[in-house]
């Protein structure tokens, strides 16, 4: 237990390559959100011109009583549907390029790699790959989220009287529950997806990556401790967080903005103590 508080500690020492991690993710974030939005505003001022301030319901009746006026409105909507499906593929090719590439960043820089693009498609092909494997940790994930939940609701709803004169109170609880439990088995596969990357980074080997991060799973206790304190983390900043979102309950854009910012931190801390732990394990 000793060597866990250690590596515990020691992932709290915010060096260079922490802020390096927070870094990439912030700008891949906001590249991808800047993008988006602009997009999607694009597109908004675009049907706005299209439809010329008429409500699908007007529309349809042109469509019986004057059709001959709604014909260059038809050419105009292909065009508008070429220009989303176009945009939308362009966007998600986008986000997945800058994804991978900013991963090769962020573990080129934990093992003090030099920086280079020639493994570019290699971490391609991997991201690729990882598809299936993560959908069968997803399902196991989705099953034991759905056992462990039922379970819980069992138990507070075992004594009908005592449930219903405090369902308010049972709901919030609940939903707490539920929402420790997402986060705990998460971490799991954060831990399977880091250890792929911490092994590929070194290798470059895609499959043979994929199976070794199948060995994060073997020490078990090493992982339970890992992902037990970094649960603990987690629910101390939400209870600090806690009055923070009661104050800026009338400022939804400052709220999700620093929820934003208190998740990135969060985030890079958790890839910092994975590798940490299970670096040298």
């Amino acid at each position: 237990m000793g060597k866990h508080i250690v590596s515990f500690l020691r992932s709290f020492k915010f060096k260079t390559t922490y802020w390096f991690q927070l870094l990439h993710d912030a700008a891949f974030l906001g590249i991808i959100l800047g993008f988006f939005t602009w997009f999607g505003r694009a597109l908004e001022n675009r049907s706005i011109n299209l439809f010329q301030g008429n409500t699908p319901e007007q529309i349809q009746q042109l469509l019986l009583t004057a059709p001959e006026q709604v014909a260059p409105l038809v050419g105009n909507l292909r065009i508008f549907l070429v220009i989303l499906v176009v945009g939308v593929i362009g966007l998600l090719l986008m986000t997945y390029l800058l994804y991978v590439l900013s991963r090769l960043g962020i573990w080129n820089k934990l093992v003090h790699n030099k920086w280079s693009y020639k493994p570019f498609g290699k971490w391609l092909v991997l991201h690729l790959a990882l598809i299936f494997p993560l959908l069968g940790i997803g399902l196991i994930y989705l099953i034991f989220k759905i056992l462990l939940g039922l379970i819980i609701q069992a138990l507070f709803t075992a004594n009908s009287l005592w449930y219903f004169s405090h369902q308010d109170g049972i709901t919030i609880a609940l939903t707490s529950i539920n929402g420790m439990i997402s986060l705990f088995l998460s971490l799991f596969v954060l831990a399977y997806l880091f250890h792929v990357y911490r092994d590929f980074v070194q290798r470059k080997k895609v499959w043979e990556s994929i199976g070794k991060g199948f060995s994060v799973f073997r020490n078990v206790k090493v992982l339970f401790s890992t992902v037990g304190f970094a649960t603990l983390i987690a629910i101390v900043i939400t209870l600090i967080f806690f009055p923070i979102q009661k104050v800026l309950f009338t400022s939804p854009g400052l709220l999700s903005f620093l929820q934003i910012v208190v998740v990135l931190l969060y985030i890079s801390w958790v890839r910092q103590y994975f590798f940490i732990t299970h670096g040298h394990n």
